[in-house]
């Protein structure tokens, strides 16, 4: 019996506990990285769930999104890079309700490709805010050195300082 009570008690403090950081508004306890969910979004997008990668887009991005856009930008996608075997998410910087993290794509052509997401934090959660990342100027970014987010935070290498190291990098 003393078992069982204090099986109860532990479980209604990690409850209580749980509920007083939602009720605070917890922006990090409880709620997935900006780089756990630009990776989910993208494992969503590899493993051919288009209907279920929506949700990771933002409002804004969700109204202008459908599945079979998502689609179509993601086969535009592999059709320059090759096919997504891996995707690991990384982060890159955090600005209160906007951060910005890349998934970092290994593809039957190349390993190592940064594709930048910027996201929003909407009702305690991080969503993609757009599908950018998904277009041309990722071959082009490899090519020519240029930042990823030109005119964003340069806080742990991302933005022009980032730019900037990926040229030096590419002409050794």
């Amino acid at each position: 019996m003393r078992a069982l009570v204090a099986v109860l008690l532990l479980t209604a403090a990690a409850v209580g506990i749980c509920g007083a950081a939602l009720a605070l508004g917890d922006g990090s306890f409880l709620v997935p990285p900006p780089e756990a969910r630009v990776e989910q979004f993208v494992r969503q997008l590899e493993a051919g769930r288009f209907g279920r990668a929506v949700p990771y887009l933002s409002g804004p991005a969700r109204a202008r999104t459908s599945p079979a856009s998502l689609e179509a930008a993601f086969h535009d996608l592999e059709g320059r890079v090759g096919r997504v075997r891996d995707v690991v998410g990384r982060p890159l910087a955090v600005r209160d309700d906007t951060a910005w993290a890349e998934a970092i794509l290994d593809t039957e052509r190349a390993e190592g490709l940064p594709l930048p997401f910027r996201l929003v934090r909407e009702k305690g959660l991080w969503a993609v805010d757009g599908l950018d990342a998904l277009g041309p100027p990722l071959t082009e970014r490899r090519k020519t050195g240029r930042p990823e987010f030109v005119g964003e935070p340069t806080a742990r290498g991302t933005g022009e300082a980032r730019g900037a190291r990926q040229a030096g990098a590419e002409a050794e």
